[in-house]
């Protein structure tokens, strides 16, 4: 998200999903994250995630061309050098890194050999902007669009999901904005003993939902920002301050 005080007179926001379901999740967190500009260290599976993506980004990409998937080992090796990259900025392994390296090298694996040979990319890594009026941008980054006009979002998960998260519901509905989209999928690889994919998709279109949470997000980011008061609803939810950095690196004082 950018925010400066130039657009905050004037009204303006430019959010991301990944922006709106962290406002939603701890308003504190937000604040600490998009107006502090505090950031933390990321977490290994990050890592795994950024890396994956890497992997099949690379592959994707020639693939509009050439029509064939890449070699497996031309994907992990994209895989293995996005990894070293991204993991100087871990500051703590709560396994051995080769280990959890592995662990994204199987998820990859498996992938690119069960669902990438039935991807057909038609983009690869678009960025869309999507203006809803009074200053409110919502942007985000396309995965993959394909030649029959679906939108692909690939995630890597601990454990299968029985539905769509809304925060991933969001993420969809705005990559299927622009363009003539008429499908939307997540297609996940799943950390089990075995790794496995699933393809789930989403019903489109839901514009009016869309723009429904969205301006609801930021009327409360408004009157959040008015009255500096951000509340720290991460509390009410276990799971939300025990994966939070802030919290681990002390930055909360709610939780100190």
């Amino acid at each position: 998200m950018t925010l400066s005080s130039d657009k905050e007179k004037a009204g303006g926001l430019k959010l991301s999903p990944s922006s709106i379901n962290m406002f939603l999740r701890c308003q504190y967190q937000w604040y600490l994250r998009y107006i502090e500009g505090l950031k933390v260290p990321p977490k290994p599976s990050l890592v795994v995630g950024l890396s994956f993506h890497k992997g099949e980004e690379i592959n994707f990409l020639q693939k509009i061309e050439s029509g064939k998937d890449l070699p497996l080992g031309d994907v992990l090796d994209a895989y293995d050098a996005e990894f070293e990259k991204q993991s100087e900025e871990v500051e703590e392994w709560e396994k051995p890194k080769g280990e959890i390296k592995d662990e994204g090298y199987r998820l990859l694996e498996c992938y690119h050999k069960e669902l990438a040979p039935i991807v057909k990319p038609l983009l690869v890594e678009d960025w869309v902007e999507e203006n809803i009026g009074n200053g409110i941008i919502l942007y985000g980054k396309r995965d993959v669009v394909t030649e029959d006009m679906a939108v692909i979002d690939l995630k890597t998960a601990s454990r299968k999901p029985s539905q769509i998260d809304l925060s991933y519901q969001l993420q969809l509905e705005l990559y299927a904005c622009q363009g003539d989209i008429e499908k939307a999928y997540i297609h996940y690889a799943i950390k089990t003993k075995k790794p496995q994919t699933l393809v789930l998709e989403h019903e489109l279109p839901r514009e009016q939902r869309l723009l429904k949470v969205v301006n609801s997000v930021v009327q409360a980011i408004k009157e959040a920002m008015q009255s500096g008061n951000f509340i720290p609803n991460g509390l009410g939810h276990s799971w939300a301050c025990q994966y939070c950095g802030y919290r681990e690196k002390g930055l909360c004082p709610y939780m100190e």
